[in-house]
């Protein structure tokens, strides 16, 4: 689309490149992957932005605000689309970066690079730094610290322990206090949707099954119109197998119910990590495996 646009008025992407004109393509192109939940589709955006960042090394301090929001987008695009050691690469420079900026820089970026960061090693394979780096960022937190990042670390933290099976994942869950509505206000709906269906998992885990057959029903009622209003039909489908296999666990042995989920594993528009992992979980239940085993097999299935 951005293409389309600029050459219509004959001006090459090159001739448009800046730091704050790619900053702000980035930043476009972040907010379409977000909604969508598919990274794969600004891939493109990867090579030429690097061309441009190594061509103008010399002015980056220039351009300081957004040299380090370029860093940002470029680690997190990157981690997305399963290029861990790129993504740790650019937040190796985003933290250099940080370090010899203003410290109003230091507060905003704090917490996003820690976040990035422990994804990476999580996704890694490094189960136990990914979860140490979570919990150092959390517990450094300030009354000056932002609570919608605060959110974001707590939220993963809580997606962590669920992978791992670990127990401590309701006890993470419930120190996040705030109302579905405050969530959907600050962090999304698409976010919210995230905690919402993490939540019904975390109770499958603990056997709490009429509790999660509830919380399933009740997160049917109320995004089922939403979702299909955004054609987030792959979420709908999700949650439709939860609630199959919680009426019957014996379901895992079934034929029908096997392809079900392996169809949707397999569908390549699943591909992003984060979806990877609901689909691990579910997995994980036909396999017999831990949800975090499943997803690492499944992020690594293609490399």
């Amino acid at each position: 689309m951005i293409l389309n646009i600029i050459n219509s008025y004959h001006i090459s992407l090159d001739e448009l490149m800046s730091f704050k004109s790619l900053y702000q393509i980035l930043y476009i192109a972040n907010e379409y992957a977000a909604i969508q939940q598919n990274y794969s589709l600004v891939r493109s955006f990867l090579k030429k932005a690097d061309d441009f960042l190594l061509n103008h090394k010399e002015q980056s301090m220039r351009h300081h605000f957004y040299y380090l929001h370029i860093l940002y987008y470029l680690s997190n695009f990157n981690l997305r689309n399963g290029l861990f050691q790129k993504s740790l690469l650019y937040l190796e420079q985003l933290d250099k970066a940080i370090g010899v900026g203003a410290v109003i820089f230091q507060t905003q970026f704090h917490q996003r690079y820690h976040l990035l960061k422990a994804l990476n090693y999580h996704y890694m394979g490094h189960a136990e730094k990914g979860l140490s780096i979570l919990r150092t960022a959390i517990g450094q937190a300030t009354s000056k610290s932002s609570e919608v990042e605060l959110a974001d670390l707590q939220l993963c933290l809580v997606m962590f322990l669920t992978q791992y099976e670990d127990k401590t994942a309701l006890i993470e869950l419930r120190k996040m206090t705030r109302t579905d509505a405050w969530y959907e206000k600050k962090m999304g709906m698409l976010w919210t949707i995230r905690k919402s269906l993490l939540e019904i998992l975390i109770h499958i885990q603990f056997d709490h099954v009429d509790l999660a057959t509830s919380k399933a029903r009740g997160f049917t009622r109320k995004y089922k119109k939403y979702l299909m209003e955004v054609k987030e039909n792959r979420v709908i489908d999700f949650i439709k197998l939860i609630e199959k296999y919680l009426f019957n666990p014996d379901l895992i042995k079934n034929k029908s119910f096997i392809i079900a989920v392996d169809m949707m594993v397999a569908n390549e528009e699943n591909n992003d990590i984060f979806i990877i992992g609901f689909l691990a979980w579910l997995k994980s239940r036909l396999v017999r495996q831990r949800p975090y085993d499943v997803l690492l097999s499944l992020v690594n299935r293609n490399k």
